[in-house]
């Protein structure tokens, strides 16, 4: 989707996509590392805040087909 909106949107400053490939490197990655680095890098806070939320929620929702599916818990975060 976010791709879609920078496709079509025909002023695109101020936007940003970001993709973080989980692939088996989540099972040794401490969190608060994560935290901490995008606070190093200078993000803004409130963007820091969405991507720490996101990293340490306990539950999820899924998206099939732009409709939202029942919320459910992981067995391990993200």
């Amino acid at each position: 989707e976010v791709v879609h909106l920078t496709n079509h949107k025909k002023d695109k400053v101020g936007l940003m996509a970001i993709k973080i490939d989980h692939e088996k490197a989540y099972d040794h990655l401490l969190w608060e590392f994560v935290k901490d680095s995008l606070e190093d890098v200078g993000f803004p806070n409130h963007l820091t805040q969405v991507i720490w939320s996101c990293i340490s929620s306990t539950s999820m929702k899924a998206l099939w087909n732009g409709e939202a599916l029942e919320s459910f818990s992981p067995t391990r975060r993200l």
